[in-house]
């Protein structure tokens, strides 16, 4: 009976220090990842005429998924207007995808990569994420980060206003608080 109890309280002693021990040791629930970009562009004509697809569009859903250690985040776009396709891309549907994002309760955070908000409407200005992929939906936007801009709707007719959304960006920092017409100048 004593080698009973023994055991027991040992046993118990050992779940209460495992407990304890676990509340003790925390794993990291955001992570900072960080990179050289390629590819970044000098101004907005650059981001304009190395462009495959540019659209104005809201995000609708989200994806998360994880690959190689990496979090990477889908986000479908409901595109409202295509100001370029010069590839005949189908816009029917718009995959972007970003370095970093949450998921199983952690999440990542890539340098210069700003999460896109459900609620806003964005300039997306984006080339294929693998162009062997004929028909492929999922697209990468140009400079890893600079070819998204968050805009107004229309002014009117053919003007869009370039709102903060990235403050590393230089290209916002060139376009922001301008207005941009359809054909994508800067007409102040």
């Amino acid at each position: 009976m004593k080698k009973l109890i023994l055991n027991l309280t040992l046993t118990f002693t050992v779940i209460l220090s495992s407990i304890a021990l676990s509340n003790l040791i925390k794993f990291p629930t955001r992570i900072h990842l960080e990179g050289n970009y390629m590819n970044l562009k000098a101004n907005m004509k650059e981001i304009i005429n190395d462009s495959g697809l540019i659209v104005i569009g809201k995000p609708i859903k989200i994806n998360t998924f994880e690959y190689g250690n990496i979090i990477f985040t889908d986000y479908e776009i409901q595109t409202q207007e295509v100001l370029k396709n010069s590839n005949n891309h189908n816009t029917e549907k718009i995959v972007v995808r970003l370095t970093g994002g949450k998921l199983n309760g952690v999440e990542q955070v890539s340098e210069n990569i700003k999460q896109l908000d459900l609620n806003n409407t964005y300039l997306f200005a984006l080339h294929r994420t693998f162009p062997e992929k004929v028909g492929d939906c999922v697209y990468t936007p140009m400079g890893a980060y600079q070819g998204i801009l968050n805009v107004n709707s229309k002014d009117s007719e053919s003007y869009y206003t370039v709102n903060g959304f990235n403050k590393d960006n230089e290209i916002e920092k060139e376009v922001l608080n301008k207005k941009l017409n359809k054909n994508l100048h800067n007409n102040q």
